[in-house]
């Protein structure tokens, strides 16, 4: 019998403050604790490819792609972009907006 595989998830978001980016890391964290193989930049230092080849092969590593962004930038047009862009990769996308310091999970 196969050992069963660790979802993994890539999680994207907006760098609007510092208290969001930590509030991304601390949700990233609790998903690692839960068993799931989440990964965010600031798990990486400079990585010798570029950030833009490694978001390229994080999202094309990952079973599903986590959006999470504030709602100062959910209409922004770079962010439908990069939405309809994981869409036509055949990933599940799952969106989460942070609004006034939660996650929102019920979108």
């Amino acid at each position: 019998m196969l050992p069963p595989t660790k979802e993994r998830v890539f999680i994207s978001y907006s760098h609007d403050s510092v208290e969001h980016t930590r509030r991304v890391r601390a949700l990233a964290d609790q998903l690692r604790a839960d068993g799931v193989e989440a990964w965010i930049d600031q798990y990486v230092q400079d990585p010798e490819e570029g950030w833009i080849h490694w978001m390229r092969n994080q999202v094309k590593q990952a079973s599903r792609v986590l959006l999470v962004f504030t709602e100062t930038v959910e209409n922004n047009a770079l962010m439908i972009r990069v939405c309809s862009s994981y869409k036509t990769r055949s990933k599940q996308l799952l969106l989460f907006f942070c609004l006034d310091g939660f996650i929102n999970t019920s979108l």
